[in-house]
């Protein structure tokens, strides 16, 4: 049916179910490439920075509905491939259709970077949205991310954050 699906799909399965050195490199260079042709290049603007060592990009729609929302977009991959490029595709689309900024972000890649690496990169984008944005708990972060990593955003790092979101709240830990 749609083209740029069939070519992501046959990207995603390089390799089969194990995954070689070299099958990891393609995979790695063929999702950089996809993200660089199939993303979209109008109506929204992308900022780049790095928070410590994670690369990440905001990315805002040119018409925002309400500049004050913002998406958490953990970017697919199976843990073991992705990046800002590939991520751009379909955080670009969120940012077109819902009107919000999205912030995206390169977590620690498997096998290199062992769980829970991944874990500990969303918590610090998380922990950059609450604090350092000045977005307080509870705010309107719609939370999204593809395939594996997708458990990243919403569970694992909404979880984890949670006592450092009560002691900013209360003013003090928990018991």
């Amino acid at each position: 049916s749609d083209p740029l699906m069939k070519a992501l799909k046959a990207v995603n399965s390089i390799g089969g179910k194990t995954l070689t050195e070299e099958d990891l490199k393609k995979q790695r260079s063929s999702m950089e490439l996809a993200g660089k042709i199939a993303s979209p290049a109008s109506g929204i603007t992308i900022d780049s920075f790095s928070l410590g060592s994670i690369a990440c990009e905001w990315i805002h729609p040119d018409l925002a509905h309400n500049p004050n929302y913002v998406i958490l977009y953990s970017h697919g991959g199976g843990y073991t491939c992705g990046g800002l490029s590939y991520s751009r595709i379909l955080a670009a689309k969120l940012a077109l259709a819902t009107g919000f900024s999205v912030i995206s972000y390169v977590y620690r890649l498997a096998p290199e970077n062992p769980y829970p690496a991944q874990l500990e990169d969303a918590r610090s984008i998380f922990d950059y949205l609450l604090f350092t944005c000045g977005r307080l708990f509870p705010c309107p972060m719609p939370i999204e991310g593809c395939t594996s990593p997708s458990a990243l955003s919403p569970g694992a790092a909404v979880c984890h954050a949670l006592p450092f979101v009560i002691t900013k709240i209360i003013g003090s830990a928990l018991p």
